[in-house]
């Protein structure tokens, strides 16, 4: 029995192999070829090598995959040639951990290979037996791979996506390639006339694309260098000084231009600069707002760049409202009017003004007039332009308006050593203009406590709740806006 079972195991062993080689016993084909795993093309040919797994298909339906498959890596193999010698600089595309070449081989259908690599023929066919997998390698002359070669350089030339020096060298040596070129093998009808046509039209389109480069590269460094200024001062009005002509440029810069057009990424590269410029500047709320913006509007690795960042950006609401008021103040020239009216006689408003004024030049304002009218065109002003102004006080920058109307009351009082308490009874009304147009807009009944010292005082109590609510009501209305 054991010399039985011992046969038995010995058999089993024996015949295993013959077996998994029966799994497609309709192949033919002997010994696995070199070119298998190790391709080298026959002299004057490129080749291209595919395979095709069985599965459910047919011989013949597998025997045309693996053809397909073949035309793909000759296609492939030309195309990563040209721009190989080239040096082309691949640009990545996708969502990220999706990330895609441009120079990967795109899957290409069976009537665009056959009509551009004409002249293809079936090289060899291997079938292994074992694996059940088709393999086949076709092979095309050297006067068709020129055609093709002249064809992926006048790509190249015409990718918008690759930078205008690439673009450049592509479309000279297409032209040197040129002469070299027989059109006899070309399908399609394609001509040297053509595409000494399209080489025409293609140096002037690159002449423009050299010139914006030019001038954005210049105006993106100019930018960079007034930002890099703008980090090592710490006036906030210097400071803004410098970033506001910075960002005109970055703004100049990226305009009319879609986000993620490689290779130059100008609006994505516009926002991180600006971006990087308030991380350091200490204004993570500014920074976090348009690493938003740039997360929500680019794509692929900036996109997973801005994500990042955002996660080292806190900004709690108080912040957020203080950067929503800086943002409107920033690097600009600020008109402020500060009147209050009791009765007939206007009084410039001096404690609302001071306190406005250092918020203003904490916000990086580049410059700061307040009450340069006197106290009743003041007035007349302040009431008149609530609802905007065709030429307001201050022109195409910012107005800023406290107006206090009513009445300012007196009475006696034995036990103040004054003699008199005051109160201010009126409506309140605090306002933006931008370049004339209403912005924020406040309006309340101030109602102030009986003042022991001077009816002035009771003022200045009124402006100092005045402000208070300025503060947080603007800076509420400024930040919903973001």
């Amino acid at each position: 029995m054991r010399f039985l079972a011992s046969l038995g195991m010995t058999l089993g062993l024996l015949l295993a192999p013959a077996a998994h080689a029966a799994r497609c016993p309709e192949f033919t084909g002997g010994p696995q070829p070199e070119w298998v795993t190790r391709n080298t093309a026959p002299a004057g040919y490129l080749t291209g090598v595919g395979q095709a797994q069985k599965g459910l298909l047919a011989i013949t339906d597998q025997m045309n995959l693996a053809k397909q498959a073949a035309l793909r890596d000759l296609a492939g193999s030309i195309r990563v040639s040209v721009r190989s010698e080239l040096n082309l600089r691949e640009t990545a595309t996708g969502a990220p951990g999706q990330l895609q070449a441009r120079t990967e081989v795109d899957s290409q259908t069976q009537t665009r290979i056959d009509a551009e690599l004409a002249g293809v023929e079936a090289d060899e066919t291997w079938m292994d037996p074992k694996a059940c997998v088709i393999w086949v390698r076709v092979k095309i002359s050297e006067a068709t791979v020129q055609l093709q070669k002249l064809r992926e350089l006048f790509r190249a030339a015409e990718d918008s996506a690759l930078a205008v020096a690439d673009r450049e060298r592509a479309l000279e040596q297409g032209r040197a390639l040129l002469p070299r070129v027989d059109f006899s093998v070309a399908r399609d009808g394609a001509t040297r006339e053509y595409f000494d046509t399209l080489a025409r039209r293609l140096a002037l389109v690159l002449a423009n694309a050299r010139g914006r480069f030019e001038m954005n590269e210049k105006d993106f460094r100019q930018a960079q260098e007034l930002l890099q200024q703008a980090r090592l001062t710490r006036d906030i009005a210097e400071q803004a000084r410098l970033a506001l002509p910075a960002r005109e440029l970055l703004t100049k810069v990226s305009s009319g231009v879609a986000f993620g057009k490689a290779p130059d990424y100008w609006p994505e590269q516009a926002l991180w600069e600006l971006g990087d410029f308030e991380t350091q500047a200490g204004n993570p709320c500014e920074a976090r707002r348009l690493m938003q913006d740039l997360q929500r509007r680019a794509g692929g690795e900036w996109q997973s760049k801005a994500g990042a960042r955002l996660g080292e950006l806190p900004c709690s609401p108080a912040q957020q409202q203080t950067s929503a008021l800086r943002r409107l103040a920033y690097g600009r020239d600020v008109a402020l009017i500060c009147v209050y009216q009791a009765g007939a006689k206007a009084e410039h408003w001096n404690r609302a003004c001071a306190d406005v004024t250092s918020l203003l030049s904490e916000s990086g304002a580049a410059r700061v007039a307040a009450n340069e009218l006197a106290p009743g065109a003041a007035a007349g002003i302040a009431e008149s332009c609530a609802r905007g102004c065709a030429i307001a006080p201050g022109g195409e920058g910012l107005t800023l308006v406290f107006f206090a109307k009513g009445a300012l009351a007196s009475r006696s009082n034995p036990e103040n050593p004054m003699g008199k308490d005051w109160q201010f009874k009126g409506d309140v009304k605090t306002y933006v203009l931008d370049a004339g147009k209403p912005g924020f807009a406040d309006a309340y009944a101030g109602i102030g406590g009986w003042n022991p010292i001077s009816g002035e005082m009771a003022m200045d109590v009124i402006g100092i709740q005045a402000y208070r609510r300025f503060r947080e009501r603007a800076a509420a209305h400024y930040a919903a806006k973001d």
